[in-house]
Formats: structure tokens, C-alpha cells, sequence
């Protein structure tokens, strides 16, 4: 990737991060500030939610009510519709499919449903869904009118599947998704207009070490390439898109 300026990232988000969990979390927070680049800071529990909400205090990074589809219990689901209706950003919610167990998924399905569902009733809600191996289920559930934002989180399903997913539905790409031959079908196969950018934080590695949102500048290097256009289009492609998905 050639130098690009981090500047590209003013105005934009990464729609899906653990920021909490990012190294030097310090300097990145310093960096965002100067760039005004905004952070959804996905959670996988509402008690982590409570939790991380109340570290950070700054009107570009938003907590995000979250229940990880693997760690999904009763009494986690009874906290997380509790905490629902004042919660604006959700995630990381979804499916899972990576352990083969029916009654485990029945539950996912159906807390799924109730979320979008509840949130469906607000006009305002935005929403990172997760759907390891469970590509097919998740886009025939988000089949539905809804009165918010979903986006796809590192979406797996083939190019046709894709073509399925209602077009108000956007995908949130990341580093790991612009190395894998399947993956730079797919975003190759997307309308611009419906992708946003992430970089799932810090588990995903990039040049050998672990990711922070500023990574996100090589995807927008990416982009470039494949639509041939230069990183300041694709900066404000992503500024209108991002503007679009927040409401």
C-alpha cells in the first residue's frame, strides 16, 4: 500500500471494532480525536456493555449493546431486551453456526427474530450482525422491512446469495476480507453505495500484527484499485455511505 494520508478517514467509521481491546488504546484514541474518524465499539455480553460504555466519552465512539451469539444464555437475553429500548447501536449480535448443536441455534434464531423485531418498532437503530456459517438463515431473516440499519458484518456468503440481501442492507468490509479470493469477489460484486468499512479489532491481523480502526486506510487503498478511481473519491463514497447508515 502506498502512503495515504490518514486524513481519507475523516468523517468515516469502523462499523465493527472491539476498540477496548486495541493495543495502545491511548494513542489510537488520541489519533481518532485528531482525524474525527468514528468508532461503533462492538460488546458480547450486555454486562460488557455496561462496562466498556463508561470508558469512553467522546460523541464519534459509540458502545454497543451486544450478546455474541456462542454466549447466548437466558439470563443474558432477559439483560439485553432490558437494555434494548435506550440503546441506539447493537452488535455483536447474529449467528452462529461454527458449533453444530440445533437446540443452541433454535435459541440464536430466535433471539435474533425478537431483536430485530424490538428494534424494528424504533426508527433509529443501528445494527452489526455476525453470521459465521450461517449465511443462507441470515439473509433470508433480514427479508424484512426495517426501520433502521443492518449491516453485515464480515459477510462469508457467495456473490449470488448476496444478490438476495435487500439493497438497503449494507456490508462492512475489512483487511482480512481484501486478502481472500472469495471475499474480493463478493465486494467486487457490491454497488459501492452499500459498503461501509471495519476491521474487527483487534483479532484481525494485518502486516503480522493486530488491528487498530486506522487500518481501515487500506482498505480505502483497496477500493481505489478495484474501482479505479483515487482514495479521494472512495473516501467520499464511504462519507456518503457512513452518513446514510447513521441516520
Amino acid at each position: 500500500m502506498k502512503h495515504l494520508n490518514l486524513n481519507l478517514l475523516t468523517g468515516l467509521y469502523d462499523f465493527h471494532c472491539h476498540l477496548h481491546k486495541v493495543e495502545n488504546l491511548t494513542k489510537i484514541l488520541e489519533k481518532l480525536h485528531q482525524i474525527s474518524m468514528g468508532v461503533l465499539v462492538m460488546t458480547e455480553s450486555p454486562l460488557e456493555y455496561q462496562t466498556i460504555k463508561k470508558l469512553f466519552n467522546n460523541h464519534l465512539i459509540h458502545t454497543c449493546l451486544g450478546l455474541f451469539p456462542l454466549s447466548i444464555n437466558r439470563d443474558k437475553i432477559e439483560l439485553f431486551f432490558k437494555l434494548l429500548p435506550n440503546c441506539k447501536y447493537i452488535g455483536e449480535i447474529g449467528l452462529d453456526y461454527s458449533v453444530v448443536c440445533n437446540s443452541k441455534r433454535k435459541l440464536q434464531v430466535a433471539f435474533l427474530e425478537r431483536v430485530l423485531y424490538e428494534s424494528s418498532i424504533s426508527t433509529n437503530k443501528i445494527i452489526s450482525l455476525h453470521s459465521r456459517g450461517a449465511s443462507l438463515d441470515m439473509v433470508n431473516m433480514i427479508k424484512i422491512k426495517f426501520n433502521g440499519t443492518l449491516i453485515l458484518h464480515w459477510f462469508s456468503g457467495s456473490v449470488t446469495l448476496a444478490k438476495q440481501v435487500n439493497e438497503n442492507v449494507y456490508f462492512s468490509i475489512n483487511t482480512a476480507m481484501i486478502k481472500s479470493k472469495n471475499s474480493k469477489k463478493l465486494i467486487k460484486s457490491l454497488n459501492p453505495s452499500r459498503l461501509l468499512l471495519e476491521t474487527d479489532s483487534p483479532s484481525v491481523l494485518y502486516k503480522m500484527r493486530q488491528t487498530n480502526p486506522l487500518d481501515a486506510l487500506a482498505i480505502i487503498d483497496y477500493l481505489a484499485n478495484i474501482w479505479r478511481i483515487s482514495p479521494n473519491e472512495v473516501s467520499l463514497i464511504l462519507k456518503t455511505n457512513t452518513k446514510k447508515a447513521l441516520g
